[in-house]
């Protein structure tokens, strides 16, 4: 590896350029240099394309023909940056900002720990810098379930602590190119959301290590591109690629139960506070989730039911 490897960087965009023109600017503002800005357009249905063009310089601008989701659109993007022999690819979603350390932070670990093939920063809400998104991951077995450490918890010393992780998350990750051709790419019928957890298990299980490097900071805003962790498409897809991870990853049928009883009490809990709410587009988003789940109905799955709200009288 060169002293200044140079660093791919993978944004996607879905009709949000805001956050993406953000996110671009906070690295270009950053203090590592050698990097290369591909920003993956996939399909966007406002005028997202014209205005970054229009404003934003040095990146290379990729146009899919369709949204092939989160993992489909990274896909594109870790190919170009491939072929682009780039020594390290970093997988960002666009509604982050980088401290301006964050990049030399990672690419300094890549050089103190050359056994290590996946690194992720610490992840700070944004704009309430106090609280953590993710101070690394913890992956339950049993439950087959992840969860982020310290999750709005606010942030101390104890989120500082370089350790080995089982997977990193999908909103931040910088990846040595030598690891895609170990393992393959990202998983592309979860569309979104748990593809992160089954690519980590994949490294581990080919022996690659996941390192958490918390001198490297970003902030998340927090699913802005999908409309928040309570639109209904992002609930559809976040429950559906749950139960197929379930699946495809338990070690027996008692192991596989375990994870079903686990993440359906959690599926009740949260209908319940769809309920209170009036949210009744949640209620079915997960309801159809689990239905294209036991039909292994995969990738992109559009219901324009999901973008009606149906009332709830919670007074009945």
């Amino acid at each position: 590896m060169i002293d200044a490897p140079l660093v791919a960087i993978i944004l996607i965009n879905w009709n949000n350029y805001q956050d993406t023109l953000e996110c671009i600017q906070a690295i270009q503002d950053s203090t590592y240099k050698n990097i290369l800005i591909i920003v993956v357009d996939n399909n966007s249905q406002n005028n997202s394309v014209q205005i970054l063009k229009e404003n934003s310089k040095d990146i290379q601008l990729i146009l899919s023909n369709e949204n092939t989701g989160f993992t489909g659109g990274n896909n594109i993007g870790i190919s170009f940056a491939t072929k682009m022999n780039a020594d390290l690819i970093l997988v960002l979603n666009n509604d982050t900002l980088v401290d301006k350390s964050a990049i030399e932070e990672l690419v300094l670990a890549t050089k103190l720990y050359d056994d290590v093939g996946i690194f992720t920063p610490k992840i700070l809400f944004h704009p309430d810098r106090h609280l953590v998104w993710s101070a690394g991951t913890i992956y339950d077995e049993k439950k087959l379930m992840g969860l982020n450490f310290g999750y709005k918890n606010i942030d101390s010393p104890e989120h500082n602590n370089i350790r080995d992780l089982d997977y990193a998350v999908g909103c931040a990750l910088l990846i040595r190119s030598s690891v895609f051709k170990k393992i393959g790419v990202l998983t592309e019928d979860y569309f979104a959301t748990w593809e992160d957890v089954d690519f980590g298990l994949r490294a581990k299980k080919a022996g690659v290590r996941i390192l958490y490097i918390p001198s490297s900071t970003i902030w998340h805003k927090e699913s802005s591109s999908s409309g928040g962790m309570d639109s209904p498409q992002y609930v559809y897809y976040q429950t559906r690629s749950a139960l197929v991870f379930q699946r495809r990853w338990a070690k027996s049928l008692l192991n596989l139960i375990i994870g079903y009883s686990y993440y359906f009490a959690y599926c009740i809990k949260r209908s319940y506070k769809f309920f209170i709410r009036g949210n009744s587009r949640g209620i079915l988003a997960m309801l159809l989730a689990l239905n294209d789940s036991i039909f292994n109905r995969l990738g992109r799955r559009d219901y324009p039911i999901l973008k009606k709200q149906i009332p709830i009288n919670v007074n009945d």
